[in-house]
């Protein structure tokens, strides 16, 4: 089977810290040509692609600070499969080494970082990855003088070697809860007359799980494929009068609003054979914080803020007339709004003056920072205001940057995506405690004018 001949840790000089050897196909001397290749190029030569083939060595190469891993084959391997490894290796090594290790740290614990590869890699063919499990048998400079028992051991070992790799049996909490947060950043550009340029969500499902044993949870979104698969099983179960409202025509067992899921990918607890074949989300969560999946919407998208904005320039002063409405429902409320309205280099003097919040000019950001503490849904937030401008030997064009945003809103997505329901199914019965939260913020908000 192609795997991965040898994995390789090289600072930014090209000089080789650490190096393990699977296979016998690759040799140590040739990271020689890795360095002369890679590490020796240009800066404006280091945006190629990660993976290079040099006289018949394939090396693929992720970059952490001044460190690079580097994986070698001279088979034909899945280079996203090295890739991966290699962003798994420096998410282990930032557990065991601290999130801003360096040379110096890998050097200080060369028996620790070989542990780690002997663990996670064999034979060429990466193993377990799982930081929570590694830390179970492999300790970071400490030793325990505590008795492993054999039924310890055996539960260690289908751990490792199980199917559920991600969360260890024999789980219990006093009280079983599962908190799901759907978060979303909206991104948005608005032309100069107010029409939509592009806009985007992305987003992710974060979850906190403190449940026992081993559960099985199901996880429904109003996902368009599934929602039409619901549709269809209906149809063939149901008769025609009892499917349809009496106005509209609308399906009575269909959510008001469905959503297309675009470019999705799940975590590793996630079984893809389910979702494939139904839509559905079904999971063994591991214990604690994780995130569950990510996607991107770009249809359909509701922007939470409407902003206009006027600016009058003349050659001593530029005069600002911004209205911004909230678009969301009145019982929704947005926190922490803060807007950038720019303003010239030549600015000498501005005046402000807001219905909400407070504004002012900052000369560092060279634009006028407006801040809102608080804003209800359906309301309105009006801004004027002008900045005087100083007299310029050299008249130069103002390029008008375009107005930013930031925001953050509960109880409500942008992408219009909800949780329809969360199934836990445990052995024991028992019915946890649910809990869905909603939050948007905004990634990229701009509005030219």
């Amino acid at each position: 089977m192609p795997g991965v001949s040898s994995i390789a840790l090289i600072n930014a000089k090209g000089m080789v810290i650490l190096y393990r050897a699977y296979r016998d196909d690759a040799s140590r001397s040739s990271l020689e040509l890795f360095r002369s290749k890679v590490t020796s190029r240009s800066r404006e030569e280091k945006g190629r692609a990660p993976v290079t083939l040099v006289e018949g060595t394939t090396f693929a190469h992720v970059r952490r600070k001044d460190l690079y891993g580097v994986a070698t084959t001279c088979t034909n391997f899945n280079p996203t499969l090295a890739l991966q490894y290699l962003y798994n290796l420096f998410e282990i090594l930032a557990v065991y080494l601290g999130k801003d290790f360096g040379e110096s740290e890998v050097k200080n614990h060369f028996t620790l970082v070989y542990e780690l590869l002997d663990e996670t890699i064999d034979y060429g063919i990466p193993q377990n990855c799982s930081p929570d499990l590694l830390q179970l048998y492999i300790l970071n400079g400490t030793y325990s003088n505590k008795l492993v028992t054999t039924q310890q051991q055996s539960q260690l070992t289908d751990q490792i070697t199980g199917k559920t790799e991600w969360r260890r049996a024999g789980i219990s909490y006093r009280q079983n809860e599962i908190y799901i947060d759907l978060l979303e950043s909206v991104n948005a550009i608005i032309g100069v007359d107010g029409t939509l340029l592009r806009s985007d969500v992305q987003g992710e499902v974060k979850i906190r799980c403190f449940l026992s044993g081993m559960p099985e949870c199901k996880l429904s979104l109003n996902d368009r494929l599934l929602l039409e698969k619901e549709k269809r099983e209906m149809e063939h179960s149901l008769p025609a009068s009892d499917m349809l409202e009496s106005k509209g025509g609308r399906p009575k067992h269909l959510a008001p609003g469905s959503v297309e899921i675009e470019d999705i990918s799940f975590h590793r607890c996630v079984r893809l054979g389910k979702f494939d074949s139904d839509r559905s989300v079904v999971f063994v969560p591991p214990d604690g914080v994780f995130e569950l999946l990510r996607y991107r919407i770009s249809d359909n998208v509701n922007l939470p803020f409407r902003v206009l904005i006027v600016a009058d320039q003349t050659k001593t002063k530029v005069s600002y007339n911004v209205r911004i409405a909230a678009t969301f429902p009145p019982a929704v409320s947005a926190q922490s709004i803060v807007i950038k309205i720019p303003c010239p280099l030549n600015t000498a003097k501005v005046t402000t003056n807001a219905s909400l919040g407070k504004a002012k000019f900052e000369p560092a950001e060279q634009a006028i920072v407006w801040k809102v503490r608080l804003i209800s849904g359906g309301s309105e937030m009006f801004f004027n205001g002008k900045a005087e401008l100083s007299h310029q030997t050299q008249e130069k064009a103002w390029s008008r940057p375009p107005l930013t945003m930031t925001f953050k809103v509960n109880t409500f997505t942008s992408s219009g995506l909800y949780v329809r329901n969360i199934r836990v199914i445990e052995s024991s019965g028992y019915v946890p405690g649910r809990f869905v939260r909603y939050i948007t913020k905004a990634g990229s908000y701009q509005v030219r004018f």
